[in-house]
């Protein structure tokens, strides 16, 4: 493998992280105001938001 397809790799790796985060993290802000929000709603890393 070669140092592109190495980097290629860890950058696919980190961008798909950080999309998961960053999803995870602002359905969990969005009902931060509310007593209790649809269990379907919170989404755990690596999984797509249901109705999406």
């Amino acid at each position: 493998m070669s140092l592109a397809e190495l980097e290629l790799r860890e950058w696919m790796i980190w961008k798909n992280f950080l999309r998961n985060f960053v999803i995870t993290d602002s359905v969990k802000s969005s009902f931060a105001n509310e007593k209790e929000a649809p269990s379907t709603v919170f989404v755990e890393a690596g999984q797509r938001p249901i109705g999406r």
